[in-house]
């Protein structure tokens, strides 16, 4: 009970302090350091996580509800698009962020406000612009672009002309054949993830 609140103050906790510090320093490269290296990791972790938890609409709801003191940060869109923005150069990050909003706004249109609010249209535009060779990413990102309202066109999105005929953006994604032309309206588990990635989840996530 109150899982989803605590893993998303933890990680929210990890990447402010961790912004701090570079401020201070004013170090504005995020992945040249053990330090660095380490927080990508963790926030990489966390986030996929989360965004397996997305795919069940009771999560959804847990996941929008989730709040925090600090206004600027607070909730699970801020801190998805904050950890966007910081490892912007970080392909699992972005791919895990489009997916997890992509899954909120699937039969969740209540929360496309929320979403737009927060920058999230001009997030998941930038990490396709970024990581245009991607193709879980790309999927993506353009079902969350057809969720908020704005279909790409090939004229416009060459990295979408694929997926133009016959995507369906209906389903959640989770994290499983995430660039497979087969299966990718599926919905499934942790359980489908290679063990050695969740065992690099499980050691990560028991450091918070």
């Amino acid at each position: 009970v109150g899982g989803i609140p605590s893993l998303i103050e933890s990680l929210r906790y990890h990447l402010v302090s961790h912004l701090h510090v570079n401020n201070r320093y004013n170090r504005n490269n995020h992945t040249g350091s053990p330090s660095s290296e380490q927080q990508m990791q963790l926030q990489s972790n966390g986030l996929a996580t989360l965004q397996n938890l997305s795919v069940n609409k009771v999560n959804k709801e847990s996941l929008m509800d989730s709040s925090s003191d600090d206004e600027e940060h607070g909730g699970f869109v801020p801190l998805l698009l904050l950890a966007m923005s910081t490892f912007l150069h970080n392909a699992e990050i972005q791919r895990t962020g489009c997916n997890a909003l992509a899954n909120l706004l699937c039969n969740g249109s209540c929360y496309k406000s929320n979403v737009l609010s927060n920058g999230g249209l001009e997030a998941v535009k930038k990490s396709a612009e970024i990581h245009k060779d991607d193709e879980g990413l790309i999927r993506g990102a353009y079902k969350c672009l057809c969720l908020l309202g704005q279909k790409p066109t090939s004229s416009q999105d060459m990295q979408f002309a694929h997926l133009e005929k016959g995507e369906s953006t209906d389903k959640e994604v989770s994290l499983h054949n995430l660039g497979s032309s087969e299966n990718t309206n599926a919905s499934f588990s942790l359980d489908d993830v290679d063990s050695s990635v969740r065992s690099a989840q499980s050691s990560s996530l028991e450091e918070l």
